[in-house]
């Protein structure tokens, strides 16, 4: 069953329920309403009888008999003396003498039922002073209390069919003002299905409503899939063309090793060595690239613990200095300065900016763990060759080399600062590069 459908029935089902109690409740209330009005006046009308004939005439048999004047149609009117004997009686329909006499000391009414027709009988006690002498009962149809309830039954049929009516037509309405965002995304994404380019829907001419908002969602969800499938793509043929360079060398000296290698040592080890430095590579671009993805990913489980950043940065620097042979000036912070961070990915992050200054730099490079204004930071300030300012604002795309001619000798792979760029920003932090060509370059780590 379509949403459309649902809607429909839903609503008429609803509806119905609805009016199905609110006619019962009219009808019944109606019904009660007018028995009891008819019973008042019935009552009103024994009492008007009752003072206007003698006590005398009432409670005597006689040849005139004082009820004739007030008899009423399809009706009976009778006097009930205390020991339950007719002494009175007019009436327009015969059969309501078959009545049994009700004897009655106080007022009551009932609804009564003489040859399947609906009649409605009222007592009304009669006093000498305060010694009752009987009853004067009234008898009427309620032939016109049925006909008032037939027509009303009858409207509210009719209006009940006319609300059921505008109720469907209303819900397929409001079901296409609610579903058309939903067919023309449905539309939108069979196109992109069916095409492979990234649509998205017009919200214009639109009140900015919950669907205005869903449309908007929508758009905003095809542009972060544009994006994403632009940057995969572009990740791809990156990574093709990062690739392609290694496996052409190990290719060459796979082919020189087997049309000269078993006789000549030299070209032999040579293509070994060679060989063996273009896997070494290939196997770090492929490390890197699986860290950027995974940091790109963003990893919401990740453990993170309080730092402390002045031991942290020692022991970093320590490391490298080991690895490149070179001075590195820890600055001292300010004292408990920590930082919430997965101490294995802020490890990645300033390794990968702390390399990349070692790389160029041959002088001393500092790390200036610390206050920035309110926040965080972790500053490496290197004295070396610079970044041109044309292109600091694609160092932290991938596979971005400022000095091509020189990215085999330094062994980068040109994805050291995309992955730290990403990690920080999932940590709520950012990174700000500022260089001057032949000066140098300070790279400032926000941790918050």
């Amino acid at each position: 069953m379509s949403i459309k459908t649902k809607i429909y029935v839903f609503s008429a089902s609803i509806l119905f329920i609805i009016l199905l109690i609110v006619n019962a409740s009219i009808y019944f209330i109606y019904m009660k309403s007018q028995i009891k009005n008819e019973a008042d006046n019935l009552l009103d009308e024994a009492e008007l009888i009752a003072e206007k004939v003698t006590l005398s005439e009432l409670s005597q048999p006689s040849h005139e008999n004082p009820l004739r004047s007030y008899i009423i149609d399809d009706g009976m009117i009778r006097f009930v003396n205390k020991e339950g004997h007719v002494i009175h009686e007019v009436d327009d329909e015969k059969e309501l003498k078959e009545l049994k006499p009700i004897f009655s000391n106080e007022e009551k009414d009932e609804e009564i039922i003489v040859h399947g027709e609906k009649y409605l009988a009222v007592s009304y006690p009669v006093y000498s002073g305060s010694r009752f002498i009987g009853t004067l009962e009234i008898v009427k149809t309620l032939d016109d209390i049925i006909d008032s309830i037939s027509l009303l039954l009858s409207i509210l049929f009719w209006a009940s069919i006319a609300a059921l009516s505008l109720s469907i037509l209303g819900g397929k309405i409001l079901s296409n003002l609610l579903l058309n965002p939903v067919s023309a995304m449905t539309r939108t994404m069979k196109a992109v299905e069916e095409s492979g380019e990234f649509k998205k829907i017009d919200p214009a001419n639109r009140s900015k409503d919950e669907l205005y908002k869903m449309a908007m969602t929508f758009n905003c969800m095809i542009d972060r899939l544009k994006e994403n499938f632009e940057k995969q793509k572009q990740f791809v043929s990156d990574a093709s063309h990062e690739l392609k360079t290694p496996l052409t060398v190990i290719e060459g000296y796979a082919l020189l090793l087997k049309r000269r290698g078993a006789e000549n040592h030299e070209i032999r080890e040579e293509a070994i060595e060679a060989i063996h430095s273009e896997a070494e590579r290939m196997k770090e671009m492929t490390k890197q690239m699986l860290s950027l993805a995974s940091a790109e990913g963003g990893q919401e489980n990740m453990k993170r613990e309080q730092i402390d950043l002045a031991s942290f940065c020692e022991q970093i620097a320590n490391k490298f200095k080991k690895i490149y042979n070179q001075n590195i000036i820890v600055f001292p912070s300010p004292e408990n300065l920590t930082a919430y961070w997965n101490s294995q990915q802020l490890t990645q992050v300033l390794s990968n900016v702390l390399d990349n200054a070692l790389k160029y730099s041959k002088k001393d490079v500092e790390i200036k763990p610390g206050k920035i204004g309110s926040r965080t930071a972790i500053q490496v300030v290197d004295q070396g060759v610079g970044i041109p300012k044309e292109d600091i604002a694609n160092i932290f795309e991938r596979f971005y080399r400022v000095d091509k001619s020189r990215h085999r000798k330094t062994g980068g792979t040109g994805l050291g600062l995309p992955i730290a760029k990403a990690i920080t920003e999932n940590h709520g932090g950012e990174i700000i590069v500022e260089s001057e060509e032949g000066k140098g370059t300070t790279v400032t780590i926000y941790l918050d």
